[in-house]
């Protein structure tokens, strides 16, 4: 069994003012460098240029402006050939999900009555069988778009075991074998002497972005690396939110557990992360809320904490 090399990090409340979560998940590869440095810096550098009065409205550029500033900062050797996934969600003050996305690992939301228990274990059975599932990201794979990018750039793309990156010119010709399209870290895709053109890099760390207002009928936000998501579709997380989870354990750190432990068991061969925030709307906030601003007080739990030393030779 090799290291696991998933890291996961939730802020809860950042700063004093008003309310703020910050959730994300980092699958590293070729190493665990790259994902402990992302669980490490990432969401205070979301945190510290969302909480700006001039940002606040402006989520989705303080993220991306994290995101670039973070793989700015993986450089040096152990960079080459190590990277990760990053799946990061911020929920604004005005209760906005947004969800920057680069790499396979994905977040989704389970909307429907949820987790909305009264003590009736027959009712929340009911509630949490009305979840339904709505997808957060899209996976970067070398397929569709990307694949033409990737190709485009000077990458080739064949199938070893899946559809995985290889370096298609110059003296390098042949190296590689990333499953995915998209990454922070990976120079070894994105610098001369391995490419030809920097500004058009073999994987690209160009984040996509969703976004999703909170209303009364969402009632958990799931984040997870691939190795959940390899073997639970996003409709059987809802499914196992029904069956598995009973009224009184009706939390987010039983959510988190139950879901990995349902992964391992239905034979992932990948490292298996989750983060899960639940939105509680019977717990009174103390703040006039309407349809458009609804803002649940919220709870947060992973399966694993992150790092919080920052690696050796992969930021300069």
């Amino acid at each position: 069994e090799g290291p696991n090399q998933d890291q996961s990090k939730a802020l809860e409340n950042v700063r004093h003012g008003p309310p703020l979560y910050v959730l994300g998940v980092f699958d590293g590869h070729g190493g665990s460098s790259c994902s402990r440095w992302a669980s490490r810096e990432m969401l205070n550098m979301v945190a510290t240029h969302i909480l700006k009065p001039s940002e606040l409205k402006k989520p989705q550029d303080a993220v991306e402006r994290a995101l670039a500033s973070l793989e700015s900062q993986m450089t040096g050797k152990n960079a080459l050939t190590c990277g990760t996934t990053a799946i990061v969600v911020a929920m604004t003050h005005d209760g906005q999900l947004v969800v920057g996305n680069v790499g396979d690992s994905r977040a989704m939301i389970c909307n429907g009555t949820g987790c909305d228990y009264q003590g009736d274990g027959d009712a929340l059975d009911s509630a949490l069988r009305a979840c339904a599932a709505c997808a957060l990201s899209v996976d970067h794979k070398p397929d569709g778009e990307d694949r033409a990018r990737v190709e485009a750039a000077g990458g080739d793309v064949r199938f070893e075991g899946c559809q995985r990156v290889f370096i298609n010119t110059g003296p390098h010709h042949g190296k590689g074998g990333l499953a995915m399209s998209r990454a922070l870290g990976d120079k070894l895709y994105k610098i001369q002497p391995y490419v030809e053109d920097e500004a058009n890099p073999i994987v690209s760390p160009q984040p996509d972005f969703q976004h999703h207002q909170i209303n009364e009928n969402d009632s958990w936000c799931i984040l997870a690396s691939d190795g959940l998501w390899d073997v639970v579709t996003p409709e059987r997380v809802c499914d196992i939110l029904s069956k598995n989870v009973e009224g009184h354990k009706c939390d987010a750190q039983v959510v988190a557990s139950e879901l990995v432990k349902f992964a391992l068991g239905r034979g992932s061969s990948d490292n298996v992360t989750v983060l899960a925030l639940r939105f509680d709307h019977n717990r009174n906030n103390g703040n006039d809320t309407d349809a458009d601003t609804y803002v649940p007080p919220t709870e947060t739990a992973g399966s694993g904490e992150a790092v919080e030393t920052p690696p050796a030779n992969v930021v300069g």
